[in-house]
């Protein structure tokens, strides 16, 4: 039975992941004033993150004792972390709005500098996103044989996560609710 909670959880994973990638193409496409420069940030820091997090915390995960506190310290963090990119918006917007008169002449410098500020924000929720399948990975696979189906069920669990995440955000949420309490619901 424990199984299925953690296969439910990496689900909700999932469903979350994307409804944060989606609302965060939203919110820095209104930054950016572009949505082509906003994919690209956001995808960048999720493909970074993932894939630093993937590395650097599966290293973490083989030597841990309780796999499933670590994975709800990541969950929590990446959390916390998306929690707070909404509320530094109007920061960045006062920051980009006081570069612009001095930046203007050069519109490549300010875009990377955008691009930057933004993938610096996403980052660490990403990259604790990263560290989510190594860890369940360690909690779930417990015979050396089975490390295949294990790894890649969690991953079809957590893909389905994301497409309902896709689904959800952008039928449901942003509807009902809104983009920016979409990423607090």
């Amino acid at each position: 039975m424990a199984r299925i909670g953690i296969f439910i959880a990496f689900f909700l994973s999932g469903v979350t992941g994307l409804l944060y990638e989606i609302v965060w193409v939203r919110i820095f496409g209104l930054i950016f004033g572009n949505t082509t420069l906003a994919l690209s940030a956001v995808l960048a820091a999720f493909m970074m993150g993932l894939a630093g997090g993937g590395l650097l915390l599966g290293k973490i995960a083989d030597r841990h004792e309780h796999p499933l506190k670590l994975y709800a310290w990541l969950e929590a963090g990446a959390g916390l972390c998306a929690l707070l990119i909404p509320l530094l918006r109007a920061p960045m917007e006062s920051l980009f709005a006081f570069l612009y008169p001095q930046a203007a002449s050069q519109a490549t410098l300010f875009f990377l500098l955008k691009f930057l500020v933004a993938f610096l924000l996403m980052f660490p929720a990403t990259f604790l996103m990263g560290g989510t399948l190594p860890v369940l990975s360690r909690a779930v696979v417990r015979e050396s044989e089975r490390t295949g189906f294990g790894i890649g069920t969690l991953y079809g669990v957590n893909t389905l996560g994301a497409m309902a995440g896709c689904f959800v955000s952008g039928f449901v949420l942003f509807r009902v609710i809104g983009v920016a309490n979409s990423i607090y619901a």
